[in-house]
């Protein structure tokens, strides 16, 4: 039997979300079909789309086609396997963000109905992510927030995935140990925490010390397998390595053996729980990640765009004045409970 979301699912959801943003929203604005022009309570619905049969376009503009991104697509594909109607299109935007904000543009001049987002830049998608809105197109952001208000963005707690880090970390190294960490892209720092996350709980329950910090660009493989290589002639006692995505752990693994070195000497954390950390944790090659459940986060991010589009309504159209949040699952993933972890994961 095909399964299928009922409208009293959204329709719960779109009261919560109304409730919750009801104190972070300024007074709406009058409403056409308000008596005398009066203010209306919120914004006015004057049509209900059917979802269910519809044809629908939602378009996915990732930040690019990296090996975290591949299972991540195929979490949204299984989000919406039971909407014959609804097709959902990849925009590569190959980690360049003027690209980015050309698909933006194209994404609304193409008639999409919803726009999810994992927003290289946070300050340079402002516009974009207004004019959509603005166009009637309801933007829900991918982990990445852009710093204007909009319909929903989904995401992991960064200062949460930091601290955990940082304790599964310390399980490990004990009280002392020299540290480097390989953060997010420098474009992103003002929007992504984990790694304030980390270093406030180190600071506060550890001595360790913080050799090296680098910002990777692209979040990418290489370019953390340069940065690393870098740590490791300018230091001989590294203990630990700490880093804001999983692609990036793999880049360290790969300069540490490249090194002539034993991953296996150092702990090495990552962030996301792709399939090539999942198995550097079985081979002992990793420590640990922090596992984000993108099945979770997909469906809630289809959810929220179904909803807008069922609706009519945008953060734009409704007035926010802050974007609603939805926390993702989050778990730290250690040899210890990776078989457990991969019911989460869907992978083996």
């Amino acid at each position: 039997m095909k399964k299928i979301w009922k409208p009293l699912v959204l329709l719960l959801t779109v009261t919560l979300c109304l409730g919750t943003l009801a104190g972070c929203t300024g007074d709406a604005p009058a409403s056409p079909n308000a008596p005398d022009g009066g203010n209306a309570s919120g914004p006015t619905v004057t049509v209900i789309r059917d979802i269910y049969n519809e044809p629908i376009k939602i378009a996915l503009v990732i930040n690019g086609l990296s090996a975290g991104n591949v299972p991540v697509i195929a979490a949204y594909e299984n989000a919406i396997k039971d909407f014959d109607n609804i097709t959902l299109t990849v925009f590569d935007s190959s980690f360049d963000v003027t690209r980015q904000i050309s698909l933006m543009a194209d994404a609304v001049a193409q008639g999409y109905d919803a726009i999810i987002l994992d927003a290289l830049d946070g300050d340079a998608l402002v516009p974009a992510v207004i004019e959509a809105e603005s166009m009637g197109v309801p933007v829900i952001a991918k982990n990445v927030p852009v710093n204007t208000s909009h319909s929903a963005c989904v995401r992991g707690d960064d200062i949460m995935i930091g601290t955990l880090a940082a304790q599964g970390m310390y399980e490990r190294l004990g009280n002392d140990a020299n540290i480097v960490l390989l953060d997010c892209d420098a474009a992103q720092v003002t929007v992504v925490f984990m790694s304030k996350g980390f270093k406030d709980w180190a600071a506060a329950n550890t001595n360790w010390n913080i050799i090296e910090h680098a910002n990777i660009a692209q979040w990418s493989t290489e370019n953390a397998n340069t940065a690393m290589r870098d740590f490791l002639t300018r230091h001989d006692d590294i203990d630990g390595v700490w880093t804001a995505f999983d692609d990036m752990a793999i880049g360290a693994i790969r300069a540490i053996e490249g090194a002539g070195l034993n991953p296996a000497d150092f702990v090495i954390w990552g962030q996301e729980g792709t399939t090539a950390m999942w198995e550097a944790i079985q081979e002992g090659k990793a420590s640990g990640t922090v596992l984000s459940n993108q099945y979770d986060n997909t469906a809630r991010q289809i959810t929220m765009a179904l909803w807008c589009i069922q609706t009519g309504i945008t953060g734009h159209s409704a007035g926010f004045t802050a974007t609603p949040v939805i926390y993702s699952e989050l778990l730290n993933v250690t040899i210890d409970n990776l078989q457990e972890a991969s019911g989460i994961k869907r992978s083996k």
